[in-house]
């Protein structure tokens, strides 16, 4: 299993139930808020490390590891050195030329659902 780094950690608002999309992508809107991630076409900000259990709170808030070493839930089988975008569900996947990616992975994953370790850094290729 992977193990968890040092990571630099930023909070944002968020209007959506996120409360099981611990590990999963982050994405934010236009309105600065943030939301699970849906594909590899939108801005990536991070991966999130909590969720929020009412997401229509005026307070409702949600903590995304921005850049450093995160735990993050592949949709997929990932390759050490892969670069990762979103699945449909804010799960990485490998990433293809054209899409926002998150990161890289440092440690494989062999399936969707397993949790593995990234190196954060927000780009596109």
């Amino acid at each position: 299993m992977a193990t968890f780094g040092p990571s630099m950690i930023a909070p944002f608002a968020t209007d959506a139930d996120l409360s099981s999309s611990m590990y999963r992508l982050a994405a934010v809107a236009g309105d600065g808020k943030v939301d699970q991630a849906v594909g590899g076409a939108v801005m990536l900000v991070g991966i999130m490390t909590d969720g929020v259990a009412d997401g229509t709170s005026v307070t409702a808030g949600v903590s995304v590891s921005i850049s450093g070493i995160a735990k993050c839930e592949a949709g997929a089988a990932i390759s050490q050195g892969d670069a990762l975008t979103s699945d449909g569900s804010g799960r990485a996947i490998a990433g293809a030329p054209g899409d926002n990616v998150v990161g890289r992975a440092l440690t494989g994953a062999s399936g969707a659902g397993e949790i593995f370790e990234v190196l954060v850094l927000q780009a596109m290729i």
